[in-house]
């Protein structure tokens, strides 16, 4: 996504005919420019995900639990009508399989009564046991300690000069404060809008200071430079590389909140639909919706048949078809042939699709 940022937006040095922006400076105005596509670029994309989980929230989970319900439903259906007949090893496996695969299905959906979780742990394999889990944690920590012992050298060189820049960046950041504190006292202001200007500034000026963060302080007198003076270009090269090295820390800060966006679990349902235009999406969104309605309407149908009775083959087909689709060869249905035969034998008794 291409986002452009009116000029007047973004903190720049101002070139001439006369003098042109040295390289430094202009790196200075580049990044800037990056910065405020990127606060864009998260505000943007963050509305149109809350605009995707709102649509979703509304019209897919009711139907999800409804599905879930049935699912389960149909599982302790299943589990009724084949105690009515014997059944060959092989066969037992499918049917027992199918119910087991249902009611993974449903679980996370569903709140389950003592019966309904008694009849769940029947048919779905156990956790891990305790200790059997205790020991891939255990197995995980000698991994870790592990990796760390072989740290190579370059490695414990590169942590050493990380430690180094942090603890320099510590030593300026009070500096930094104390020169911002002192240009920026209210006391000092020409006017009434000077000295708003310079409250906000202290604020933010206060808060960077607590929170130790330099970038940001570095990034504020910046700010005020540019208010003050109306340009950076009489700033020293060496203070306008300190501002370099900020806003390439803001960058990257930036560029990691863009990318735990999507990450979010909020947002984890609506993942996949964030794929398209923000149109496109709300589309695919309101079509699940009606794909889970039919499939609802299908088993309902469905169990209510199989409620009445079913033969035994009837049951095993139904069985086979829902390990089948459970396996990952499709997910959404199945290929023509396949689906040509389902349907053959759902119109004459059960459900026309399960997935």
């Amino acid at each position: 996504m291409f986002i452009t940022i009116p000029d007047q937006q973004v903190i720049s040095i101002l070139g001439n005919n006369e003098i042109p922006l040295t390289k430094n400076q202009q790196e200075f105005n580049r990044l800037n420019k990056q910065i405020a596509r990127l606060k864009l670029l998260i505000e943007t994309d963050r509305n149109r995900m809350d605009v995707l989980y709102a649509a979703y929230m509304k019209l897919i989970p009711p139907l999800a639990e409804r599905d879930a319900r049935l699912r389960f439903d149909l599982a302790r259906i299943m589990a009724d009508r084949s105690f009515q007949y014997k059944w060959p090893k092989n066969e037992w496996k499918t049917l027992s399989e199918s119910i087991a695969v249902l009611c993974g299905q449903s679980f996370a959906m569903l709140e389950l009564t003592e019966d309904e979780l008694t009849f769940y742990h029947q048919w779905v394999k156990m956790p891990l046991e305790v200790d059997k889990a205790e020991e891939i944690v255990e197995d995980d920590g000698r991994r870790e300690q592990n990796w760390e012992r072989k740290k190579s050298k370059k490695t414990l060189e590169k942590e050493l000069q990380e430690q180094n820049l942090m603890a320099m960046q510590q030593r300026s950041i009070r500096s930094v404060y104390l020169t911002l504190a002192k240009a920026l006292h209210p006391d000092k202001a020409a006017s009434e809008e000077e000295r708003l200007q310079k409250e906000e500034l202290i604020k933010r000026v206060t808060g960077a200071y607590q929170n130790k963060d330099l970038p940001a302080l570095l990034l504020l007198e910046s700010e005020w430079v540019a208010l003050n003076s109306n340009h950076l270009a009489s700033v020293g090269d060496d203070k306008l590389l300190l501002y370099i090295h900020a806003l390439k820390v803001q960058v990257k800060a930036l560029k990691g909140e863009h990318a735990a966006l999507f990450d979010d679990l909020k947002y984890v349902s609506v993942l996949e639909y964030s794929q398209v235009p923000e149109k496109k999406a709300l589309q695919h969104i309101r079509l699940d919706a009606a794909n889970r309605k039919r499939l609802i309407r299908d088993l309902e149908l469905g169990n209510r048949s199989l409620k009445k009775g079913a033969l035994r083959k009837e049951i095993l087909d139904l069985a086979a078809q829902i390990v089948w689709q459970s396996s990952g060869f499709d997910d959404w249905g199945i290929d023509e042939d396949g689906q040509r035969v389902w349907d053959e034998w759902s119109e004459e008794k059960l459900i026309s699709k399960i997935i």
